[in-house]
């Protein structure tokens, strides 16, 4: 379980730098050898167009893969793959789902269709073709058990949990004045993330979690979720003898609509976030059921992480690393907004038509800063000889 913990972080990222190096060095060699030019120009080149959004498995992707080990390389870093390859192989499955699933919520005396999309967005981990589910809802809190914060929101029998859909909260519990660190305060702990939720989900032996979104507990907009779940999503390729539980759903739905499937079971959603936010919540059977045929296109694609090493001198650290990382990929081409522009764009690609019927996701203001930023810091140690008295890994 742990290695799959492990390889599922490392698919996300682009293992940039390992670097384990001393505060002293790092306040003394850095910000002065950061050039400027050379971060813009990392920037230019991984978020233009012609990379195509730099989709996982795509060509662009594996053109920004190819620009990473070819920086480390020019760097004098040493790749830390395989017979000193800059490449680690990682075998994985995107799917994608039929944007015209409907999600039908049945109450006791009245029904109601989601749209994908508008209401809602799906995709599964089975990662097969087709899943169906017929399950109850059993809202979760924030969907949290964590013993260090004497905080469990699975109160009850195993079997409340098991085969049902488990709905849930974005984010952590709020903190209180009697508690202002309650969870890391505002800082959102791994607990609150969307992952950690389906992942506790699955765990609970739940065929599906469906998150509440609103744009000021998930910290973006519906429209991130609506784009990033509407096209592929990758995971780790599962082989036999791999018993790693999964959803056969994981779910978000917008706030109107989750205020909507309440009133369904004739409760309060705003109510029911305030009892959420204690830790004498328990979780709440709604009475409803969820059904939903979800199809989806399913590929297998190798995409590998990129691993580059600066080996350390000192007798006493050079064994110790400190990783510094990025991702290189992201969700490569997909439909635009109405101005013709992917969320968190500069721009969208033009078709060939010269229209704004596809757009490349570029991302500069978000995951190029950080692959920028990464590159920098490879470049001041590289050329740092007091950076060498510990070891240096970039993925």
């Amino acid at each position: 379980m742990r290695q799959r913990k492990v390889a599922a972080i490392i698919i996300t990222v682009l293992v940039l730098a390992v670097t384990a190096i001393s505060q002293r060095s790092s306040r003394n060699a850095g910000s002065s050898q950061i050039s400027e030019s050379a971060l813009r120009a990392h920037i230019k080149f991984l978020s233009d167009d012609r990379l195509e959004g730099r989709g996982t498995g795509a060509r662009g992707g594996e053109l920004a893969a190819l620009y990473a080990a070819e920086q480390f390389e020019a760097m004098g870093l040493k790749g830390a793959g395989k017979n000193g390859s800059f490449w680690q192989p990682v075998s994985l499955v995107g799917v994608k789902a039929d944007p015209k699933t409907e999600l039908r919520i049945n109450g006791a005396s009245a029904s109601e269709a989601y749209k994908f999309a508008d209401d809602f967005v799906a995709f599964t981990g089975a990662q097969t073709e087709h899943v169906s589910v017929n399950a109850e809802l059993v809202f979760v809190g924030y969907g949290i058990d964590a013993p260090e914060q004497r905080w469990n929101d699975y109160k009850g029998p195993a079997e409340d949990y098991r085969g049902k859909i488990l709905v849930m909260l974005v984010n952590d519990p709020p903190a209180t004045r009697e508690e202002p660190n309650l969870f890391g305060g505002r800082t959102l702990t791994y607990k609150g993330r969307w992952t950690y939720k389906y992942e506790e989900a699955a765990r609970r032996g739940a065929v599906g979690a469906i998150l509440l979104h609103t744009s000021e507990s998930a910290g973006y907009p519906w429209s991130v979720v609506r784009t990033s779940n509407g096209s592929w999503r990758f995971d780790i390729a599962r082989g036999a003898g791999d018993h790693t539980p999964f959803l056969k759903v994981r779910s978000w739905m917008t706030d109107d609509s989750a205020h909507r499937m309440m009133q369904l079971a004739g409760l309060n959603l705003d109510e029911l976030r305030r009892q959420a936010a204690s830790r004498d919540f328990k979780p709440v059977k709604l009475n409803l059921k969820a059904a939903l045929d979800l199809n989806s296109e399913v590929k297998r694609v190798e995409a590998p992480n990129v691993v580059a090493i600066l080996p350390g001198r000192d007798p006493k650290l050079r064994d110790e690393c400190v990783v510094y990382s990025a991702h290189w990929d992201h969700f490569g081409i997909g439909a635009p907004d109405r101005r013709g522009v992917c969320p968190g764009n500069r721009a969208g690609a033009l078709n060939s038509s010269g229209g704004r019927e596809a757009a490349s996701f570029d991302s500069v203001f978000d995951h190029h800063c950080g692959r920028a930023g990464v590159a920098g810091l490879g470049m001041v140690f590289a050329t740092s000889a007091r950076a060498r008295q510990q070891n240096s890994r970039r993925y």
